[in-house]
């Protein structure tokens, strides 16, 4: 089995690029982690996806990845194509549950590892495709926010939202929250905004 040592990687349920990272972060650092070279078919699927790992592949790398100064030991594996790595770490029932990107420096230590590697074939199943994988850690975040917080905007406010994003008049509360709604789910970055903007400004009144 390969090992990359030294490792820190930033692990969140999404994938963020190294450049995302911020200092609200949890940064781990890792004394050795399973290391895996693949093809970038499956490295840009497990990134961009919620996957399920097989059996086999649970029983192999089980509990091998080493904390610095922990006892405890965790699920993760870092993948690589020798463009682009990540780190993965699953449950006991191979669900990958976080991801990371790499620091350059880690990252450059690995592509030079695993040119003497030879590919491994990775069996998973995609569970669920994933629609927020182009939008920005920031984005992302505004999403997550809208969603939580647009069912407790005024009725009146959420009227007008509505008009100024579809250009019409709603007299319907339920068709009037649930079109905005479908909008930020689909990630329509227009409403996204206008949206995001109305909100902040409610909470800036309510100061």
């Amino acid at each position: 089995m390969n090992f990359a040592h030294d490792i820190f990687l930033n692990l969140n349920k999404n994938y963020y690029d190294f450049f995302e990272w911020n200092k609200k972060d949890l940064i781990l650092h890792f004394k050795k982690i399973p290391l895996l070279k693949t093809n970038t078919k499956d490295i840009e699927t497990i990134k961009n996806n919620d996957i399920t790992l097989d059996a086999n592949f649970i029983k192999t790398y089980f509990n091998k990845a080493e904390y610095y100064a922990k006892r405890n030991r965790e699920n993760i594996v870092i993948l690589s194509d020798n463009k682009t790595s990540i780190a993965v770490k699953f449950n006991n029932k191979g669900n990958i549950i976080a991801k990371s990107s790499l620091i350059i420096e880690d990252e450059e230590l690995i592509f030079k590892k695993i040119n003497k590697m030879t590919d491994e074939k990775i069996i998973y199943q995609t569970t669920e495709k994933s629609q927020d994988h182009f939008l920005t850690r920031y984005e992302q975040e505004k999403k997550f926010f809208l969603l939580k917080n647009l069912k407790k905007i005024d009725k009146n406010k959420l009227k007008y939202l509505y008009y100024d994003c579809f250009q019409k008049e709603s007299n319907n509360d339920d068709e009037t929250l649930n079109n905005i709604l479908i909008e930020i789910k689909n990630n329509n970055l227009e409403i996204f905004n206008k949206c995001f903007n109305l909100i902040k400004l409610i909470y800036q009144q309510n100061k």
